[in-house]
């Protein structure tokens, strides 16, 4: 990212990082560019959209959401994004059922006083093409949040309805 930043001139507002749905949130790289002033963006996997809201994963979840609170800066979650590939429709299910687990999720972390994330939605360009929609596609459903282009101030957040 050093090497990276040097040839366009300038820090990077934004970094994006990937994590499993099993793996913890931050690392030493994630917490050295939060510490000089990037806003982090987790782009966090997700699981089995049923199995989420039966309630396997609550702890996980809650796990996940209490170490977001501790990391105490604004953070853009981007949780499952892209949830319209049809790679995923064994774990999304249906667009019903991935809405069910975002506000499942998101009701965990609000639980949890996890109130530092930024709610990204982020489904494929082509979930938002009409030959390519299906009842069964994520971006087809009323969206339960939008895109964040900013961050919110630390203690707050921004609604996703």
């Amino acid at each position: 990212m050093t090497a990276w930043e040097k040839s366009v001139g300038r820090k990077m507002a934004i970094v994006n990082t990937y994590r499993r749905f099993d793996e913890n949130f931050f690392n030493a790289s994630d917490e050295q560019f939060a510490a000089r002033g990037t806003t982090l963006m987790l782009s966090w996997a997700g699981g089995d959209t049923r199995l989420i809201t039966m309630g396997r994963y609550d702890e996980l979840i809650r796990e996940r959401a209490r170490e977001l609170k501790a990391f105490g800066r604004p953070v853009l979650l981007r949780y499952r994004w892209e949830m319209d590939r049809p790679n995923l429709r064994a774990q999304m299910w249906s667009g019903a059922d991935y809405v069910a687990a975002w506000k499942y999720v998101r009701a965990i972390f609000t639980a949890e006083g996890a109130t530092n994330a930024s709610w990204v939605w982020c489904p494929t360009v082509e979930g938002f093409q009409e030959a390519t929609r299906t009842s069964s596609t994520p971006a087809t459903t009323r969206s339960t949040g939008t895109a964040s282009t900013s961050t919110p101030a630390p203690g707050t957040t921004r609604s996703a309805r």
